[in-house]
């Protein structure tokens, strides 16, 4: 996502961003991240997001509608957690 697109998402808060992740995820088979600050948002607890949200708003000076995000980013996480690995 470039910046311009990213920052126009995010300038009516984080939970539209979080939306299109939910999008993005559902239709996607594997997902494969590495990250060296931070733990992933498929394996984030609830505490651990908002804190996530918190920061990314003040950094980035954008609405701080970090009850939502979080409530869309636990969404996220549900369906991913629920699939089944195949055999291999």
């Amino acid at each position: 996502m470039k910046h311009r697109s990213l920052r126009r998402t995010l300038s009516a808060g984080q939970r539209a961003r979080q939306e299109l992740a939910i999008a993005e995820t559902s239709a996607t088979r594997d997902i494969r991240a590495f990250e060296v600050t931070r733990i992933p948002g498929l394996l984030q607890t609830p505490e651990y997001a908002r804190s996530v949200f918190e920061a990314n708003a003040e950094f980035r000076q954008i609405p701080r509608s970090i009850d939502e995000a979080v409530a869309t980013r636990i969404r996220r996480i549900g369906p991913v957690q629920c699939r089944s690995r195949p055999a291999p």
